[in-house]
């Protein structure tokens, strides 16, 4: 496991007051205090589960309310990338420099998590701002997760309904409209451009500049323009002149090459020393660094459109990644910090520059904060997942078990898929290793 030096970031980058941010780290499942856990029994014991009441944070929750009165809203989410990368949340090494200069001028959630350890459920959980999600198990489980989703509206078909024009701009080849299952996560974008679909070796920055090219068509707005950036995923294949930023060194990282393939770096994983992992951990982190790069221009879209101050900027990510952290590589099999807690940070309008929020947040609030922020509703309740690992044996009577009104989803790797999410804090759960699945119950917290 790698261990991350706690310590503050502080830009010296000048335009870090004038241009707030939302970056959130995509979503999950807070264990706030012992006690107030999901009680999930182990081995072939009957699992019960229990719906906690969880205190929702008072005090700098009402700074969203009504901070920047329709304002144009960008979230911009990086495909991979953990918080303990990243300075500002800790990092000995300045991985995205843009993404905490962004929120030196706003609030940086220090506990922010994701909803699962995978793009689909974790994306559509975000857009949702719900828990249920479409990893299923069976045409039973389809109808009740799909029908439970019906109930909830995406931020982007909610923002449509308040006048603002809504597009989606990637290079994820899966994110589509013409696969059914992003149907949910998509509901109400007008616009989706993919630009890995069919068009050849297309990168990231020619998502950012396309997106920056509508924005400026768009303004003065109002609009929502989300932006999800493939490149930090695997295979890791970072420029030449930033592979050795962090590390990396061809000569001493062996069979470790930049842009190895991803079916290669897990059929290592077992015989991967710590070392090899390092070089593998460099190569995705020059990945992150040369995407994060791509934030200046999309914030200098909106300053050369002169909507700086109409603008909420939201930036986030929808998993992690593991280096051996669980003696594994990549993500999907687990549901520890590494694999779920992202950065967040929101600014814009009036909200306070420089605070820190060290209250546990899913990204699935982002939608709750967005609209607070932009159409003064209410924030309240934030939304917390309990989540714990099972193996494959455990799993079918660990869903059987879910109480009415607790949403599950899942990962759909290394085991058979199942309605179960993944979501946890590190050291929370014990991991079964190897053919482990994910099984959890979402609970809606009270607003006590």
């Amino acid at each position: 496991m790698h261990e991350r030096e706690e310590q503050r970031h502080v830009s010296d980058n000048p335009t870090a007051l004038r241009y707030p941010v939302i970056v959130t780290a995509v979503g999950a499942a807070i264990l706030l205090a012992a006690g107030t856990a999901l009680l999930l029994r182990r081995g072939g014991d009957d699992h019960a589960a229990r719906t906690p009441s969880f205190p929702q944070p008072t005090s700098w929750v009402e700074a969203f309310r009504g901070a920047c009165p329709s304002c144009n809203v960008v979230l911009v989410t990086f495909d991979t990338m953990r918080a303990d990368e990243i300075a500002c949340l800790g990092s000995p090494r300045d991985v995205a420099p843009e993404t905490c200069a962004a929120g030196d001028g706003g609030v940086i959630f220090e506990r922010a998590y994701s909803a699962a350890p995978s793009t689909l459920p974790a994306l559509t959980m975000m857009s949702l701002g719900a828990l249920p999600a479409n990893h299923i198990s069976g045409p039973g489980e389809a109808a009740r997760i799909g029908n439970a989703m019906k109930r909830h509206a995406t931020l982007a078909r909610r923002l449509a309904n308040l006048g603002y024009r809504t597009a989606l701009f990637t290079d994820h080849i899966g994110i589509s409209k013409k696969y059914p299952r992003w149907n949910h996560a998509l509901d109400g974008i007008e616009t989706v451009e993919n630009y890995g679909t069919g068009r050849g070796d297309v990168r990231s920055p020619l998502v950012a500049e396309e997106a920056a090219v509508w924005m400026a068509g768009q303004a003065p707005g109002p609009f929502f323009a989300w932006i999800h950036l493939f490149d930090p995923h695997f295979n890791y294949n970072p420029d030449p002149e930033h592979e050795r930023r962090f590390g990396f060194d061809p000569l001493s990282c062996g069979r470790i090459v930049n842009g190895i393939d991803s079916s290669m770096m897990t059929a290592m994983a077992g015989s991967m020393k710590p070392h090899e992992a390092r070089c593998l951990a460099a190569l995705h982190e020059a990945e992150v660094f040369a995407t994060d790069a791509l934030l200046p221009l999309l914030l200098e879209a909106i300053e050369e459109s002169d909507i700086v101050d109409r603008t909420l900027l939201v930036v986030t990510a929808d998993h992690g990644e593991e280096f051996l952290d669980r003696d594994g590589v990549g993500h999907e099999r687990t549901v520890f910090d590494e694999m779920l807690r992202v950065p967040l940070v929101v600014a814009g309008g009036t909200l306070p520059h420089g605070l820190r929020v060290a209250d546990p947040v899913s990204i699935i609030s982002v939608p709750n904060l967005v609209l607070a922020a932009v159409a003064g509703e209410d924030p309240l309740p934030l939304q917390l997942v309990v989540g714990r690992t099972f193996n494959a044996f455990q799993q079918d009577k660990v869903l059987k078990s879910v109480p009415d009104g607790v949403t599950a989803a899942s990962t759909n790797r290394p085991a058979p898929r199942a309605a179960a999410i993944a979501a946890t804090v590190a050291g929370s759960v014990s991991g079964q290793g190897t053919g482990s699945t994910v099984a959890a119950a979402i609970v809606q917290p009270t607003t006590a």
